[in-house]
């Protein structure tokens, strides 16, 4: 009368009252184990400093949660996209830094075509300096986190597809870093 899961870090086992609740246990730790892996992957990617999790970075791990699913397709638009469409404050963030901004787009399609989709925005600023005008030292290192709404888009996706919900769901992250950069007077110039 029990249902477990192992993993490489631990056991987890769950005790049921009779053998008509083992499904129930079995899904809800199934539930339970997608959710943390969503959560796990927005906090990872929250974490790491800025000049490792940049808006390239961002959109390979979005890009990677899509190869796990044929539910979810990923597509990440360039700052030549962008410009086309008329993204200019977005493009006008990164323009001093020599990271390149990527505007993230993930559909999930597991409700019908007639549903409406549900849309999750978050915030991609892997770093922000604060451009020409510096923010103070003593705070820079948490400049980082201005990223955490795009990880944790990211991360849902992650869980969204783990969960096979039938549901449409879109998550949009800009991402961009905000710093100075060896700007010479055109774009990325490197």
């Amino acid at each position: 009368m029990r249902a477990a899961l192992t993993s490489a870090l631990a056991a987890l086992a769950c005790w049921v009252a009779d053998d008509a609740h083992i499904e129930a246990a079995e899904r809800g730790v199934a539930q339970g184990l997608a959710i943390a892996k969503g959560v796990e992957l927005a906090r990872d990617l929250g974490n790491l400093p800025g000049n490792l999790c940049t808006p390239s970075y961002l959109a390979e791990r979005a890009v990677g949660v899509g190869e796990h699913s044929d539910r979810l397709k990923v597509d990440v638009l360039d700052e030549d996209a962008m410009a086309e469409l008329g993204m200019g404050a977005l493009l006008s963030v990164s323009r001093g830094s020599r990271e390149p901004a990527k505007l993230i787009l993930m559909h999930y399609r597991g409700g019908s075509d007639e549903d409406k989709p549900i849309v999750l925005v978050g915030k991609g600023l892997t770093f922000d300096a604060g451009g020409i005008s510096i923010k103070p030292a003593e705070a820079m290192d948490e400049m980082k986190y201005d990223m955490c709404g795009g990880a944790g888009v990211i991360g849902a996706m992650r869980t969204l597809c783990a969960l096979e919900l039938p549901l449409n769901v879109i998550g949009v992250v800009p991402a961009s870093e905000n710093l100075p950069g060896n700007y010479s007077g055109h774009p990325k110039s490197r």
